[in-house]
């Protein structure tokens, strides 16, 4: 159920940003597209990470973060978390 909200959560601001800031359909796409993909990479990090102790707390920030910085975002958020 967190998992649909989440989603759901990052579709409504995107949505919000791309009127705000009048941004390109295109771009609002690539950017959703990457949040969603950084929710899915943290959410592989934290099941194979449980097993070694990491982990990192799945919320809209840190699925933005990852999703804009990629593996760099997930990296940071390691070391931040420490």
């Amino acid at each position: 159920m967190n998992f649909i909200f989440l989603f759901l959560l990052i579709l409504a601001i995107f949505g919000a940003l791309g009127k705000i800031f009048k941004l390109s359909l295109k771009l609002m796409a690539k950017l959703f597209l990457n949040a969603i993909a950084g929710f899915i990479l943290l959410y592989i990090l934290n099941y194979f990470g449980s097993f070694i102790g990491l982990s990192i707390e799945i919320n809209i920030f840190s699925t933005i973060f990852v999703g804009i910085f990629g593996i760099f975002g997930i990296i940071v958020l390691l070391i931040l978390g420490r």
